[in-house]
């Protein structure tokens, strides 16, 4: 039953415990999602021992959809290093955990079937559609004034990431088509610790340019990913292909990205 999960996660107050319930749940990152409280902390912090009323969220979810909650906790968490843990869930009810797998389907998987798979064109469609939306969400987030806050990104940074890593897919894609084995990593951290240096390297990059010149270097960065998307064969455009799978985890990483522009 590793498969299945329990995230946790303490926060300052009930409002904002159950703001993170409700996203998760809303979401379908989690079935459930328990708030507790209060209960009292006492930890270290900043060489200070701290005694606070904190509030625990549990979630219910998937493995799977670890890596997407604690992305999500962590932008919609007030404290600046948040406590964030998963649980196995050893062992428990079959219907339960078949509830669990039930209620924690993603969009994606309703857009790109796993077991008949789509075309092509389709695949490209649904990663146009959802960039689409991205670009939508950001544009509303900079004209309502959204900036980054506690470290947060804004919805400049969110678009200098997402052309970064086009820009990076756009290169090693053909590359990997043609044979190249794909990165592998030693460890979660490992693999953590290389996406946050290209991040924060994609986003130094842009400096102080506004939202406007942000957008276009973004645009010109899909759409060279997208050209080299239509170049390649119909024939790896299928379920376990390399490119297949990629393209689910970015449209999935996009969505992502508009659900918390839009929180």
């Amino acid at each position: 039953m590793s498969d299945f999960i329990e995230v946790r996660t303490a926060l300052p107050s009930q409002v904002d415990a159950n703001k993170i319930a409700q996203y998760l749940v809303t979401e379908r990152l989690a079935a459930s999602a328990q708030v507790t409280g209060p209960i009292a902390s006492t930890y270290w912090w900043k060489d200070e021992i701290t005694n606070a009323e904190e509030w625990l969220v549990t979630a219910k979810t998937r493995q799977a959809l670890y890596n997407e909650i604690e992305q999500a906790i962590r932008r919609l968490h007030s404290y600046e290093e948040p406590g964030i843990i998963a649980v196995p869930m050893a062992a428990g009810s079959t219907s339960y955990f078949a509830w669990i797998a039930k209620e924690t389907s993603m969009e994606t998987q309703q857009t790109i079937s796993a077991d008949k798979g789509q075309t092509k064109e389709q695949i490209i469609q649904a990663f146009d559609e959802a960039y689409e939306r991205l670009i939508a969400a950001a544009t509303r987030a900079a004209e309502q004034g959204s900036a980054t806050q506690n470290s947060e990104w804004g919805p400049r940074e969110i678009l200098a990431h997402i052309a970064g890593w086009a820009a990076q897919a756009t290169a090693i894609l053909p590359q990997i088509i043609a044979g190249l084995p794909p990165q592998t990593y030693v460890s979660d951290h490992q693999h953590n610790a290389i996406d946050e240096a290209f991040n924060v390297a994609y986003i130094t990059l842009i400096g102080d340019q506004s939202f406007e010149q942000v957008l276009a270097i973004t645009h010109q960065s899909h759409q060279r990913f997208v050209q080299i998307l239509k170049a390649q064969d119909e024939s790896i455009f299928v379920p376990g292909n390399y490119v297949y799978e990629r393209m689910k985890r970015v449209i999935d990483h996009h969505l992502e990205h508009v659900r918390l522009l839009t929180v």
